[in-house]
């Protein structure tokens, strides 16, 4: 279970990474209504795909320290 929530983990941190720095790259415009027009989603999706990731670590990290725990 340790190896597949530590794989993940790593996966949902580097597609959020990816997503932010698409958001970042990708810039913003306005159209002809004078309204903004930017890829706010990719910021969004990629921010919760980060946190995901972060909970998988310490999720990752509870179950070592319990099985370290139990093998004393």
């Amino acid at each position: 279970m340790a190896r597949v929530v530590l794989g993940s983990s790593t996966v949902f941190l580097l597609a959020g990474l990816a997503l932010m720095a698409y958001f970042v790259l990708s810039g913003s415009t306005l159209d002809a209504d004078g309204l903004l027009v930017e890829e706010f989603w990719a910021w969004g999706l990629g921010v919760w795909l980060v946190i995901l990731s972060l909970l998988g670590y310490a999720l990752w990290g509870l179950v070592k320290l319990m099985t370290r725990l139990r093998s004393r």
